[in-house]
């Protein structure tokens, strides 16, 4: 197993303890998008904006996933 994805399992760990927290999940959501997973990273980033709808940042990397999802 690479090391981002035991980076993924540990994110797994901290969403399991804060739920709620948006970072884990967009966190989370980076690392399966720098491995390809495009559809969980776009869930997790979803995800993350549900509980921080204030973030740019979140946007941008969502924006990013449609993109090469071709969902312009």
């Amino acid at each position: 197993m690479g090391q981002l994805q035991r980076a993924i399992q540990d994110f797994n760990v901290a969403i399991t303890l804060n739920p709620q927290g948006a970072e884990g999940f967009f966190l989370r959501g980076s690392l399966q998008y720098s491995l390809g997973e495009f559809q969980l990273a776009l869930d997790g980033l979803s995800e993350a904006i549900r509980f921080n709808p204030n973030d740019a940042r979140l946007y941008g990397a969502r924006g990013a996933v449609y993109s090469i999802l071709g969902h312009h």
